[in-house]
């Protein structure tokens, strides 16, 4: 249990190096080198274009904020040492699967937007195949997700599951809030190098 928790300390301060990084360069106005080039390549992706201008990637990025949300559950919902075990292990499956679709739905995405594409053949039949698959994974996320959440529950008091709602969606919040502040700083700092040197 100790080395375990160990480990999610190291991934905490992980985290917080995260936040320091992109905290930093919001603060100074300016993005870290190669930031604006990465924000180029990512182009109008959302939070994962504000992702591309850190040096961290959007996958580290959720993978830290979990780490926080597993470590700030601990101490939100007063978890008990016999609930400890079960909530993490259901956590993790969650988490897993969530990154797993969202993943998997991000392929799918850019998959339409090829053959959307104005320079693009035109090809209904396949583009109505990939509707048709999106679908059929945001249905199965949707029940896999419900099920992974009634797991979590079943470890959990009825103002413990009020609370870890609450918790993910302040962790969830303060995420978006960190891409959308480095996306502006990699805007500043690109806007920067563009004027001439007086």
């Amino acid at each position: 249990m100790k080395q375990s928790r160990f480990r999610q300390l190291a991934w905490v301060l992980a985290a917080c190096a995260c936040l320091f990084a992109f905290g930093a360069s919001d603060a100074a106005g300016q993005a870290p080198p190669g930031a604006a080039a990465q924000a180029r390549r990512a182009g109008a992706a959302g939070p994962a274009g504000a992702a591309a201008a850190s040096p961290y990637s959007a996958a580290d990025v959720q993978q830290m904020f979990d780490a926080l949300t597993l470590m700030q559950a601990e101490q939100t919902l007063q978890l008990s040492e016999p609930q400890f075990p079960g909530f993490v292990s259901k956590l993790r499956a969650l988490q897993q699967q969530r990154r797993r679709y969202q993943q998997e739905r991000r392929q799918m995405i850019q998959q339409l937007a090829r053959l959307t594409a104005p320079a693009a053949p035109p090809d209904d039949a396949q583009i109505s195949e990939r509707l048709r698959a999106l679908a059929d994974l945001d249905q199965r996320a949707e029940a896999d997700l419900r099920a992974a959440y009634a797991a979590i529950d079943q470890v959990l008091s009825v103002r413990q599951q009020a609370r870890f709602r609450v918790l993910e969606e302040q962790v969830e919040r303060r995420k978006f809030d960190l891409l959308a502040r480095a996306r502006r700083g990699a805007q500043n700092g690109e806007a920067s190098a563009s004027k001439p040197v007086k």
